[in-house]
Order: C-alpha cells, then structure tokens, then sequence
C-alpha cells in the first residue's frame, strides 16, 4: 500500500497578500497622519508668525506725559515720563535713549520687588535687584518711569541736556521697535505798545505789554508768563539813555506776571515783591526808556526768553503832579503866592512848570524851581479870589481880602 504526502495546510500565497495590504494601509495611514501633523504644526508656526508680525507691527508705546527737573545751571538732571501701551498686546520696554545716549540706569515708579526695593533696569547698576530684561508693559497700560542724565550712560560718558535745547527721547522694545518723541522749547514773543489812559483830571501814558503770540510745543500749555522791566537810574553817566542799559549796575529791575499787563512807574500790574530795599522810584529815570524782556514757562519746566525790548522816553510816562499854594498875608496890600509842586511819589516833576496865580486886576505867573518850589511876584487884591494853577490839575482857590 502507498501513501502520498501532503500538507496538512494549504497554499499561504493569499495570506501573504492581505499582510503587505494590510502593512502598505498602515503606511499610507502613517503618512497621512503624519502629513497632517507637520501641516497642523506648520499652519500653527505660521499663524503665530503672521500673530508675531501683527503684533510687532501694532506695537506702539507713546510717551503721553513729561516732566524735566533742574539740575546743573541750564540743564536737566531728571525726567519722569509716562508711558502708555496704545496696543492691545503686552509691550516690553528695554532701554530708553535720551539724545544720543542710551541711559544706563531708568526705575519704574510704584514697582517694588518682594522685599520693598525699587526696580532698577540697565547695566549701570549692581546688585540683586536690577532687571536687565525689560519691563512688560500691559495691553493699554500706563507706566511713570523716573529717568537719572547724571548717571553715565551708555557708553559711559557724561550727559549734558541743556534746558532750552531740542530733545528727543527714544523707547526700543524687546520686539526691535523704535518710538521717538522729540521735546522743543516753546518760543516767547513779546508784543509791547504805549497808549495814553485817563486818571480822573488828567492822562496818563502807559506800557501795555501783550505775550499772547508766544507760541508752546509739544502739545503742551504756557503755564507762566514773566515780564521784567530795566528802569535806569538817574545818578549814571549820560542818564536816562538806551546805553545805560549796557551796565546792570545803572538799572533796577522789576518782575511782574500775567498774559496781558501794563505799567508806569509807580504802578506794575500783578508786580513781585522787591528784593531791593533801596528801590524808590525817584531815583530812577520817570519818563524812561524802560527796557522789556518775556520769559515763559510750560508744563515741561521747558522755558524760553524774548530779546529785550527797549522803549524810548516819553515825557507822558512822568508821574502826575499836585501843588500846594499860601499867601504871604491878607494881601490888602502887596503879597506873593508860594508853595511847592511834587509829583504823587513826593519827587519833584521831570519837565519845569509854570504856576499861574490870577486874581481881580491881572494875572502873574512863576516858573517851578529845580527843587519844586515857587514864588509869585507882589500882587495887590482888595476883593475876590485868587486862582492858582498848574496845567490841567485841579486848580486851588484863596481869600483875596
């Protein structure tokens, strides 16, 4: 008997189909997912791309406020600024530049570490509690940042930041963003006319002054206006002339406030206290020339002055006068008119003036001395009055008996 062998399981050429089917569905399944990975990752690497630029393009810190502090004669020591966030991402701030510097050393008012101490930023501070990594500013915050040009800066030289000069400030982000803002001072312009005014029975010229041309910068208010007035003195050579001015030892000065104002020399609208006790106006040059300076203020302690003015003499600025008047008797018979002219300030009169005296049977007339005084000739008035004169002041009425 014979037997053939034969296996007990059938061909496996179909199994292997399926595997390598099965393999190769696993494969292109891999592939897709992995496909659809690297498309996920890359259209997320490009969304926060594209949100990056975005953000980077938005990004704008202003400085909204300022506020410069005196230090040296004629410069700045220190600044505090505020700075706002205008974007509606957070901002770093990492250096600040002022002029040509960058400043080594810039504190974030109201910030504190843990343990109470300020929050100091750059390299020109040691120690533990100095962040060199910026300050994140919120989404439309608002930060004080107390600037120091004394420190050196960066590199290390001395900062001089003259008051009345053009200033520009800079803020670079952590992103590589630039803001500038560029401080100007405010221009002063002076603007000064006489004109001739009424006290009750006789006119008077006075100085108007007028600062409203005076033109600000940077958005900010003229928050002061000064005047000071150079009054010469009468005891310098060649008195009373433009030239005097030369010498600030052959004038006064006089500081006095306001937009608008005006003046003569008994009467300095909105005027300052003096210093000197020995200021008294007789001594001084009454009709002139006065000389005129503005000076102005901001709300940046920014300041700038006007180039002197001068006006000439005018007799009608002289102070106004009054006059006493006596007789010397009943003058029944033969008597004279006396008495002295002074000014409202006690002093004797610029021009010379002439007293007349009229009564019944003629007029007569004196000339003013140089010390004030007067002295009519004899006059003989039986009846009536005698009129005393002088110029348009009230005039003064005597028995005639």
């Amino acid at each position: 008997m014979f037997y053939t062998s034969r296996p007990i399981i059938g061909p496996r050429k179909g199994v292997s189909e399926v595997m390598g089917a099965l393999l190769l569905i696993i494969v292109v399944i891999v592939a897709v997912a992995s496909l659809a990975s690297f498309v996920s990752i890359a259209e997320s690497n490009a969304q926060k791309r594209q949100s990056y630029i975005t953000s980077v393009q938005d990004e704008n810190l202003e400085i909204t406020g300022a506020q410069f502090n005196e230090g040296p004669p004629g410069e700045w020591a220190t600044a505090n600024i505020t700075v706002r966030n205008t974007n509606t991402a957070p901002s770093t701030l990492n250096f600040v530049k002022a002029s040509d510097s960058w400043l080594r050393v810039w504190e974030v008012s109201g910030q504190r570490w843990a343990n109470g101490s300020d929050i100091y930023f750059g390299s020109g501070r040691s120690g533990p509690y100095v962040m060199t990594q910026g300050f994140t500013i919120p989404a439309r915050g608002v930060v004080q940042i107390n600037l120091n040009f004394t420190t050196l800066t960066r590199p290390a030289a001395n900062l001089h930041l003259l008051q009345n000069s053009s200033l520009s400030m800079v803020l670079l982000t952590a992103a590589g963003n630039f803001f500038t803002t560029v401080y100007n001072p405010p221009t002063a312009v002076e603007q000064v006319s006489i004109s001739s005014i009424s006290y009750q029975y006789f006119n008077r010229d006075v100085v108007s002054v007028d600062g409203s041309k005076s033109v600000s910068s940077n958005n900010t208010k003229i928050t002061s206006y000064v005047w000071t007035v150079d009054v010469i003195k009468q005891n310098v050579t060649g008195s009373c002339a433009s030239s005097a001015f030369a010498n600030p030892s052959d004038f006064a000065r006089v500081h006095f406030s306001g937009l608008t104002g005006r003046f003569s020399q008994e009467a300095f609208e909105n005027s300052t206290t003096h210093n000197d006790s020995l200021f008294r106006l007789e001594n001084f040059c009454f009709a002139g020339p006065f000389q005129v300076t503005l000076e102005i203020f901001d709300a940046l302690n920014y300041t700038d002055s006007s180039q002197p003015i001068i006006i000439p003499e005018d007799t009608g600025m002289a102070p106004p006068a009054s006059f006493t008047a006596v007789t010397n008797g009943s003058c029944t018979g033969h008597c004279f008119v006396s008495g002295v002219v002074r000014t409202v300030l006690g002093t004797i009169p610029v021009s010379s003036n002439v007293i007349l005296v009229s009564y019944p049977g003629g007029t007569v007339s004196a000339l003013v001395s140089p010390t004030g005084s007067y002295t009519t000739s004899n006059i003989k008035c039986s009846s009536g009055q005698i009129t005393v004169s002088l110029n348009a002041l009230p005039p003064q009425m005597l028995s005639c008996s």
